[in-house]
C-alpha cells in the first residue's frame, strides 16, 4: 500500500513538470537523449516487476511491433517486445500503464480508447505502481505524457488543471485497490 506521504512526494516531484509545460514529449529520438535515463537497472527490478505481474489476472501477449494496449474483450495486455525499448524502466512503465487500463475491471470503470482522462489516469497509476514496487521513475517523462493528453482536446486551463488533480487523487486510490486485490491470497 502507498501512504499519503508517498503520494505527496510523488506529487511534489511530478507536478512542477506538468505545470511548466514539459518539452520532453517530442518523440523517441529526443527521449533516447534524455539525461534522466541514467538510472542503473538490475535483476532486482525484474524480479519485483515479474512477481507483481504474476498476481494480476490478465493475459500478457508480447508482439513484435505496434503499440501497447489493453482490451477488455479478452482481458489481455498486448505489448511490444521488450527489446524495442531503450531501457528496462521504459518497458516497466509502459506495461504498468496498461495495467492501469486493466484496473477498470476492479474499479467498475469503462475503459474508452483514446480518452484523455483514461490515459492520464493510467499514467498516474503507472507512476504509483512503480513507486510501490520501488522502481526507478522518470517523473518528467510521465508528467510530459500527462500534459500531452491534457492538451489533447483543449488547452491546459485552470479547470483542466483541477480535473488533472482530481484524476491524480483517483489514481492513488485505484493503485491501492490494485495492490490490495493483487496481494490477496489466491484460492488453491
Amino acid at each position: 500500500m502507498l501512504t499519503h506521504s508517498q503520494r505527496h512526494a510523488i506529487y511534489d516531484l511530478m507536478w512542477p513538470h506538468i505545470e511548466n509545460d514539459c518539452q520532453l514529449w517530442t518523440g523517441r529520438t529526443e527521449r533516447a537523449k534524455s539525461k534522466t535515463r541514467d538510472i542503473p537497472e538490475s535483476a532486482y527490478f525484474d524480479r519485483m516487476f515479474n512477481e507483481f505481474l504474476s498476481t494480476i489476472p490478465v493475459a500478457f501477449k508480447e508482439t513484435r511491433k505496434g503499440h501497447p494496449f489493453y482490451t477488455q474483450v479478452d482481458h489481455t495486455i498486448y505489448h511490444p517486445n521488450r527489446a524495442r525499448f531503450h531501457a528496462d524502466r521504459d518497458y516497466y512503465a509502459s506495461v504498468l500503464h496498461e495495467v492501469g487500463h486493466w484496473s477498470g475491471i476492479i474499479t467498475d470503470r469503462r475503459v474508452l480508447p483514446d480518452d484523455p482522462e483514461e490515459e492520464i489516469l493510467a499514467e498516474f497509476i503507472s507512476v504509483f505502481l512503480q513507486a510501490a514496487l520501488h522502481m526507478p521513475i522518470d517523473y518528467a517523462w510521465h508528467a510530459a505524457y500527462v500534459r500531452d493528453w491534457a492538451n489533447k482536446y483543449k488547452p491546459f486551463t485552470p479547470s483542466q488543471t483541477s480535473r488533472t488533480h482530481a484524476v491524480f487523487m483517483m489514481a492513488f486510490d485505484y493503485t491501492n485497490l490494485i495492490l490490495e486485490r493483487t496481494h490477496e491470497p489466491r484460492a488453491a
